[in-house]
């Protein structure tokens, strides 16, 4: 499987806010395609990242990330964590990179850090 950037110029701040009481709630990532909303419900820590797409796509986007924050964090220092969309048309699979965490007490924030587009087979 390889990996190449799809996104990474766009560091949003998605999510400001209280702990939400629908933690399945769809959060709109970008305004001007569907495909990439999501909700912190499935959200997978990035730590998990290897046993999904292996160890190489863990070490390169570990050490990309590493370069920009301390280890595994994002923006605002917030754990790192991503989920996946397969579009359907194209058939391409996106990995979704975001910082997520509880910045101070009961409020969250949500950064996008990347979007990766996946190719070849797992």
């Amino acid at each position: 499987m390889q990996i190449q950037p799809f996104i990474l110029e766009k560091k949003l701040h998605i999510f400001d806010g209280r702990e939400p009481d629908d933690w399945n709630q769809k959060i709109v990532l970008l305004p001007e395609n569907t495909l990439f909303d999501f909700s912190l419900a499935e959200l997978v820590s990035f730590n998990s990242l290897p046993e999904k797409l292996g160890v190489d796509i863990f070490e390169y986007l570990r050490t990309y990330y590493k370069n920009l924050y301390s280890p595994l964090k994002g923006s605002d220092s917030l754990s790192l964590h991503y989920y996946i969309r397969l579009d359907k048309a194209t058939l391409h699979s996106f990995l979704i990179i975001v910082s997520f965490g509880e910045f101070q007490p009961t409020r969250y924030k949500v950064h996008l850090e990347g979007i990766w587009l996946l190719a070849g087979d797992r």
